[in-house]
């Protein structure tokens, strides 16, 4: 006999910030209850809970969590807000939606993050877990197909993740305006929150630990054995580190691309040591020495300003070319379409980066300069190896004959300034030298997301509130910054959205003297670090 589904339903939203879970929330309940705000850091800063009536009379309950496991989020704040979604989800938790952005690649950040999860709420958790992936709007009329086509390209360690939820998942357009798809796509949850109740025999999940703490009634061993399972700030940190450890090992795995001087010969433990360090304590007293050795000057942020033009003091060359880096699923592709004004590059949406091989298209402008735009695949995603960020990046400088004029940075709207992004940033520098911020812009995509009446300020007002790692790379750049919306079809948009990035390429030539990033920077660079390894082994 089939389980009768419960009169009074709870969901509990976890996730990135950025991926979409209050939008989420608002959609199911069918009303705007849940603040949702583009920010580059988590929108909500405690958890809270909604409640809607069905049509069927049933009370749906919906608890919305901030970005518990953002990098930003020190372990107490999650010890308090996991304790305190327990206590709102009174008669137990019947669905855990784990909310996901088709904008984004699945990386190593989210898998940990998802072993994290399960170990705040033990492996039972699983039993109750739904995958929601927003931005459904991304995909056109066939979307159905366009989405299992998206999942078929998922990478293993999210096949498993789906595994574990029995392929449990539902895509969501939290924009629709269309009442019948709005309500279709809420109904197919329902249909999966029923499953669930149903597979686990009606019972919701209860943390049975807390509750039991809470039993005035418990005396001696009994109230030891209870708090020794509940969750501390001490094992919070150490999960929270399993969710950072990705970004360390990249940052000392390129390192070692770029650090040593006899990279094709196996390294030996001692080597090995210098490189990667053994523990968490090594590893966080590490970042904090590499962010002193790269720290910016100190001193107050300068106010920003919406476009840093410099009118020209000289003239800018005739071929000029930039390379476009980033997170795949950030929109590069898209940009370098925007710049060179045709589809040159392929974009779509997937887990795996589009441009598997750097790539350069051209066009010439109206006033007759040529620009070339360089197109890296995810070269800092956590998914690729050593040797295939040395072969891209070789590749790059080479198709660069000219030298580079500019690097975009590029960043997307859509999603939270994480650690991985941190880490990023510190590869580059690694990679090219710190002389590479001279010729760094940051290009936000994602333009679309800001109303067109006031999109300036609320833009600015979107970078204000930016994590302190960001204003500092902000700071680097002399805040040289640009919102592009790649997907607007007014021509008088996208002309300006370029002019406007083309005047800060005429920054960073006039700033470096008319000199472009070279062949011959980045091979001194490697000469030196090789230098400084062969002195630290002598």
């Amino acid at each position: 006999m089939a389980t009768a589904s419960p009169n009074n339903i709870t969901m509990v939203l976890v996730g990135r910030s950025g991926d979409g879970k209050s939008a989420t929330g608002n959609s199911i309940l069918k009303r705007k209850a849940f603040k949702t705000v583009r920010s580059s850091s988590s929108v909500r800063s405690t958890t809270e809970m909604q409640s809607s009536v069905l049509q069927d009379g049933r009370t749906v309950n919906v608890i919305d969590t901030p970005g518990l496991f953002d990098f930003s989020d020190d372990s107490t704040t999650a010890e308090k807000e996991i304790a305190k979604c327990i206590n709102l989800a009174k008669n137990g938790i019947h669905a855990m939606l784990l909310v996901y952005s088709v904008s984004t690649r699945f990386s190593e950040e989210e898998e940990a993050a998802i072993r994290v999860i399960k170990g705040l709420f033990g492996q039972k958790i699983a039993d109750y877990m739904i995958i929601v992936f927003t931005g459904g709007d991304l995909f056109d009329d066939d979307a159905d197909k366009e989405f299992q086509d998206y999942l078929a390209e998922c990478p293993k360690p999210f096949q498993e993740i789906l595994q574990s939820c029995k392929h449990r998942v539902v895509l969501f357009d939290n924009k629709t305006k269309d009442e019948n798809k709005r309500n279709l796509q809420v109904s197919k949850l329902l249909s999966l929150v029923d499953k669930v109740i149903k597979e686990n025999g009606g019972r919701p999940y209860i943390n049975e630990p807390s509750i039991k703490l809470q039993e005035s009634e418990m005396q001696g061993k009994e109230k030891e054995e209870a708090e020794s399972k509940v969750l501390t700030g001490k094992k919070i940190s150490i999960m929270q580190e399993e969710v950072h450890k990705p970004n360390d090992e990249k940052l000392y795995q390129v390192k070692q691309m770029v650090g040593m001087n006899s990279r094709d010969k196996p390294q030996t433990e001692q080597d090995q040591s210098r490189i990667a360090p053994s523990n968490a304590v090594d590893r966080e007293k590490s970042r904090e020495e590499i962010h002193q050795n790269h720290a910016p000057h100190s001193g107050p942020l300068t106010e920003m300003a919406p476009y840093n033009f410099i009118p020209s003091r000289m003239a800018s060359p005739n071929n000029i070319t930039m390379v476009l880096l980033g997170r795949t699923g950030n929109g590069k592709s898209s940009t370098g379409n925007s710049i060179l004004k045709r589809n040159a590059f392929k974009s779509q949406h997937g887990f795996n980066s589009v441009g598997k091989t750097t790539e350069m298209q051209s066009s010439v402008l109206q006033d007759g300069k040529t620009v070339n735009v360089i197109d890296t695949p995810g070269l800092f995603d956590f998914s690729v190896d050593s040797a295939t960020v040395e072969k891209e990046i070789v590749k790059c400088i080479d198709l660069a004959k000219n030298g580079i004029h500019a690097m975009l940075l590029v960043c997307c709207a859509f999603t939270r300034f994480s650690k991985e992004e941190e880490a990023a940033i510190q590869v580059i520098k690694d990679l090219f030298g710190q002389k590479i911020t001279e010729y760094m812009i940051i290009v936000f995509t994602g333009g679309d997301l800001f109303e067109d009446d006031d999109a300036d300020k609320e833009f600015q007002d979107y970078l204000a509130e930016c994590p302190k790692p960001f204003q500092e790379i902000l700071q680097l750049c002399k805040h040289r910054v640009v919102l592009f919306d790649n997907k607007t079809k007014d021509e008088n948009k996208c002309d300006l959205q370029v002019r406007k990035l083309l005047f800060l390429v005429d920054n960073v030539i006039n700033e470096n003297g008319g000199k472009p990033y070279t062949n011959e920077h980045f091979i001194k660079l490697q000469k030196e670090i090789e230098m400084q390894c062969e002195q630290k082994v002598k």
